[in-house]
């Protein structure tokens, strides 16, 4: 098994973050509110990764919904 560990090395304005074209997972409206919820009282745990290749969300589609939320 092979693992990785991305650098984290760019800050991106969520207005330039491309929604990836495989995504399937659907998130409700409740979800992204008590994810921005959190998000607000804790700050972001897990960043928004993209893939370098094709410029898209790898992970992280929810948390791009709800960081907007927040403004």
């Amino acid at each position: 098994m092979r693992i990785t560990f991305e650098q984290y090395d760019l800050l991106e304005k969520l207005s330039n973050l491309k929604t990836s074209r495989f995504q399937r997972n659907k998130h409700s409206k409740e979800q992204i509110e008590r994810l921005a919820k959190i998000m607000k009282e804790l700050g972001i745990r897990h960043p928004i990764h993209v893939h370098k290749e094709y410029g898209e969300i790898a992970f992280g589609h929810g948390r791009k919904e709800a960081a907007k939320l927040n403004g």
